[in-house]
């Protein structure tokens, strides 16, 4: 783990409230048992009570379906994407690794079976390692400002299907969507924290190794009122 991030650990320790702790990928530079077994014993740094969840990025689990960086992952983490609910918020954690940064085939499916159930959330949160939401659209603003660590297995014709399809399915879930990704702070680019808000929904990168303005975020939900806090280190 960052060791920048480590020295954080004890003031995030202390704050009794956090339930849960979410990693955006990239969380070691090259998938291996040894190397995650490295960043598991970091894991055992956090108090045990706070529920720990790890969304894969192309360094964990390669690009495509079939490899073996993506056995390895699965073989120490389990799941490569999964959604669960707490009070009345929904938690969906994608993997974007599996076609080009789209969401499709059985992950597709398998969030479109969340939205028919019917439930309605007071809020979404929604966890990627890539910036899926990325876009050069002049109709969405500040979201193509966004520099990611890297394009690695970004479609060719410079789309995915987020917004024709991924954001409509999420919004219909509650009024209030958060989106989180973690593809960005590898680099002193002034791209290490960036937050833009667009059609009502919230938009994030976060992310940290450059040793300029790593960051990451808490987030605070009081009584269904969300309040995001940058913590830069």
């Amino acid at each position: 783990m960052y060791d920048g991030f480590i020295d954080e650990i004890e003031t995030i320790n202390e704050c009794k409230a956090i339930k849960f702790g979410f990693f955006l990928g990239d969380v070691v530079a090259q998938a291996s048992n040894k190397n995650f077994k490295l960043f598991k014993d970091d894991l055992l740094l956090f108090r045990d009570d706070i529920d720990k969840y790890v969304i894969p990025g192309n360094h964990d689990v390669g690009i495509g379906h079939d490899n073996s960086k993506r056995d390895i992952f699965i073989q120490n983490f389990g799941k490569t994407y999964q959604s669960f609910e707490y009070k009345k918020d929904l938690f969906i954690l994608l993997d974007a690794n599996y076609d080009s940064w789209n969401i499709e085939g059985k992950q597709l499916e398998w969030l479109k079976k969340i939205h028919k159930n019917g439930n309605k959330y007071r809020n979404i949160f929604v966890f990627t390692h890539q910036v899926i939401w990325l876009d050069n659209n002049s109709n969405r603003g500040r979201l193509a400002r966004v520099k990611t660590n890297s394009l690695e297995g970004y479609p060719k014709h410079g789309t995915t299907n987020f917004w024709p399809e991924i954001f409509p399915l999420i919004s219909s879930l509650g009024s209030n969507s958060y989106f989180f990704s973690g593809d960005v702070g590898a680099f002193d680019n002034n791209s290490e924290l960036f937050y833009d808000k667009h059609q009502g929904s919230h938009f994030f990168a976060t992310g940290m190794g450059g040793g300029k303005r790593d960051n990451y975020l808490a987030v605070l939900v009081v009584n269904g009122d969300v309040k995001i806090i940058p913590k830069v280190f």
